[in-house]
């Protein structure tokens, strides 16, 4: 699904509606994406692959998001994805939206807002689970040559940045804004991926990995982590925002600007009616 506003444009995996999400819980697969902040069509794309994986507690492995079931879209910018038994779990519904804005914190930014909707319709509570956001941004077109920042905090959410200094019409940035996350990580790409998709359980104590300021000329790849429970009959909503920009620095939002932009984003659980 191709989103656009303004000159932005966001290629959410496949431009069909069967050929995105992987049909196994323990597929390797992942969802590639475009980010071109600018110039439309033709713009530097900043982005590669990105899932949603889920780990409950005890458990042996974690899974990754799958069970499509439909789409719906609303105007240019914005697609929602939902899912039965999504990731692999009998009575788990979930949906996936995708909503673009151009310009959001001022020229040569862009804004992806993600949101991923959980309701336990299974026949038992699901207690401290993990839900997982992990991206792959390939600033300035280029997986190499990316550095990035020690994690900050905004509240109670965590703020991930990543940079591309050198890149021919940077430099480019692009910002992991976790809504009310629980840990972060951050490093290469193919050893951080590794881990939500092998046999073994990753992520189990909550802390904050490899985003102490280091940088990297691999791959690299960021994650937000949310622990939560579900009782039967209730949903929540998990919230990671992608800003990419470009110039002298990362387009950071001040405190509480993107609970402005986007309010429906509400990270807490509630009962369905």
């Amino acid at each position: 699904m191709i989103l656009t506003d303004g000159d932005a444009v966001f290629r959410f995996g496949s431009t069909t509606s069967t050929a995105l999400f992987p049909t196994s819980a323990t597929s390797s697969s992942r969802v590639s994406f475009d980010h071109r902040i600018n110039g439309g069509a033709t713009g530097v794309d900043n982005g590669f692959d990105m899932q949603w994986f889920l780990g409950l507690d005890g458990r042996a492995r974690e899974f990754t998001l799958s069970g499509y079931s439909s789409r719906t879209t609303v105007g240019t910018n914005q697609v929602t994805y939902n899912f039965v038994n999504a990731f692999g779990i009998t009575g788990l519904q979930a949906s996936v939206t995708a909503t673009l804005t151009d310009a959001a914190f001022g020229a040569n930014t862009s804004l992806v807002t993600t949101l991923l909707t959980l309701t336990n319709n299974s026949a038992s509570a699901l207690n401290n689970f993990d839900a997982f956001f992990n991206i792959d941004n390939d600033l300035g077109g280029t997986s190499l040559g990316d550095g990035f920042s020690a994690v900050l905090f905004d509240g109670g959410n965590r703020v991930l940045t990543q940079s591309d200094l050198l890149a021919a019409g940077g430099p480019f940035h692009s910002v992991l804004y976790g809504h009310g996350a629980d840990a972060s990580g951050a490093g290469n790409f193919s050893a951080l991926s590794a881990q939500f998709t092998d046999t073994g359980a990753d992520f189990t104590a909550l802390a904050d990995l490899g985003s102490a300021g280091s940088a990297t000329t691999a791959d690299y790849g960021q994650m937000m982590q949310w622990r939560r429970s579900l009782a039967v009959g209730e949903s929540v909503t998990l919230r990671a925002d992608i800003i990419a920009s470009i110039g002298a620095t990362a387009a950071i939002p001040a405190p509480g600007a993107l609970a402005i932009l986007g309010v429906f984003g509400l990270v807490g659980a509630r009962r369905r009616r």
